[in-house]
């Protein structure tokens, strides 16, 4: 997945433009983003164009994959992803709603990781080699300059408390007429585990 190239100028006009949507959110709404962004951090902070395909009302199927892959990668719990997803009507047909919660449950059985699939990693870090190290803890997590990394499977998806996130959101997303209230803590559910 490659970003999108943009000039400095470009990206400074693009972060006031969404900064005047975010601005402009109902108050459910802004909820909602609020907590995906308790999770990953403000997107604000994320590359502009993951901001962009997040704010936008109608995910095309390149910006699903993207953005899924993305908020997947970065453990937003997938129950607040898809309410997200749905309060903001993005998911325009039943083949947008079966394509994410088709990636959704490639997340939890695996099959992301197992094809080798990356994202972008907001906090992404690397370890110096040992050889390279005056003390044992020099270099140990630093930032990564290069944050694509392969998406994995939290342990905590087989766990029986836990595992309800990513079934209840591919249970509403097979779900035709369902009316999800955006910002509602637990619309979809409640409880991620902690990192």
């Amino acid at each position: 997945m490659s970003r999108p190239s943009v000039s400095r100028e470009q990206r400074v006009v693009m972060r006031k433009r969404q900064a005047d949507r975010i601005e402009a959110m109902g108050r459910a709404e802004g909820r909602a983003l609020l907590d995906i962004e308790e999770h990953i951090g403000s997107c604000i902070k994320w590359p502009p164009h993951f901001t962009e395909m997040m704010l936008s009302t109608h995910l095309r199927f390149p910006e699903r994959w993207q953005l899924t892959l993305f908020l997947l990668g970065n453990r937003c719990p997938p129950s607040l992803m898809v309410e997200w997803y749905l309060s903001r009507n993005a998911l325009k047909d039943k083949s947008a709603r079966d394509q994410v919660a088709d990636l959704i449950r490639q997340h939890k059985d695996g099959t992301l990781e197992q094809q080798g699939r990356t994202t972008w990693v907001l906090d992404a870090t690397e370890d110096l080699p040992a050889i390279l190290r005056k003390h044992k803890w020099d270099g140990v997590g630093m930032p990564a300059e290069n944050k694509t990394r392969a998406i994995f499977t939290p342990s905590f998806a087989f766990d029986w408390q836990h595992e309800w996130h990513w079934d209840e959101a591919i249970a509403v997303l097979k779900e035709p007429y369902v009316k999800v209230t955006p910002g509602r803590p637990g619309a979809l559910g409640g409880g991620w585990p902690p990192s």
